[in-house]
């Protein structure tokens, strides 16, 4: 027995429609369980503590992320010192070698 079209359209949309929740469910579930990997390019990510924050880095491109509120604490810590220390340890130094 075979499918009409507009029930093979009904089932198409149905499975695109089941992998975008599929999808959308995986994606939330790696943003509770923290960042894992650079959304640039796809690297393991470091995590870096710094006071009570805790940073993740890319060892590749050198990406720098921090979640809601951590730069605020890492301010509050020990204010423009601590979040400066902060940055010269996670990111490359920009004076090109010679």
């Amino acid at each position: 027995m075979s499918r009409r079209p507009d029930e093979e359209e009904f089932f198409a949309r149905e499975e695109v429609s089941r992998r975008a929740r599929e999808e959308h469910r995986r994606e939330r579930e790696a943003r509770e369980a923290g960042r894992t990997h650079c959304p640039k390019d796809g690297e393991a990510l470091e995590a870096v503590a710094r006071g009570s924050a805790t940073m993740e880095r890319c060892p590749r491109c050198g990406g720098v992320w921090l979640d809601a509120g951590e730069l605020e604490r890492l301010n509050g810590e020990g204010g423009a010192e601590m979040v400066r220390d902060a940055l010269r340890y996670l990111l490359p130094d920009p004076t090109p070698e010679r």
